[in-house]
């Protein structure tokens, strides 16, 4: 249950977020609109729409679930990393399409990697900081794969 509200917060803050970036000129537009002068890549915006959510979201998988079984626990990582990169098609609704150079124009091959890109870093990183979740949980031990109770 807390992942599923925490998805819901998750979701509902980047929306808004990236509503109130699209719609307002600014510093948060600017930065998350800003290349890297190297290699001309969005750091910002795959850090706020990518790393952060999944991030987040790890970390609640794993505290709230840290004694369940392992496969089950890590199993949900992936639908987890679906549902972040899911938001994708719904930051192009809030912006506009034309409005952000991430998104590719012409659809197809490029948006089925982008997609794809998305759903496998996301889901690497859920996974991650769903095991540190797992480590942090108060009043719970974890005991080579096998949860004890206290």
């Amino acid at each position: 249950m807390w992942v599923a509200i925490a998805l819901a917060c998750v979701a509902c803050a980047e929306l808004l977020g990236h509503w109130y970036m699209g719609s307002a000129p600014g510093l948060l537009r600017f930065l998350y609109l800003s290349e890297d002068s190297r290699n001309h890549r969005l750091v910002y915006a795959g850090l706020i729409d990518n790393t952060v959510p999944s991030a987040l979201l790890g970390l609640v998988n794993g505290r709230a679930r840290a004694k369940q079984p392992r496969r089950w626990l890590y199993g949900v990582a992936p639908l987890l990393g679906a549902c972040v990169a899911l938001l994708l098609p719904l930051y192009r609704d809030v912006w506009g399409a034309s409005s952000l150079p991430w998104w590719p124009q012409d659809g197809g091959v490029d948006l089925f990697g982008l997609m794809g890109f998305n759903f496998i870093t996301s889901s690497l990183v859920v996974g991650f900081f769903t095991y540190g979740g797992t480590q942090f949980a108060v009043g719970k031990k974890v005991v080579s794969r096998k949860v004890t109770k206290d």
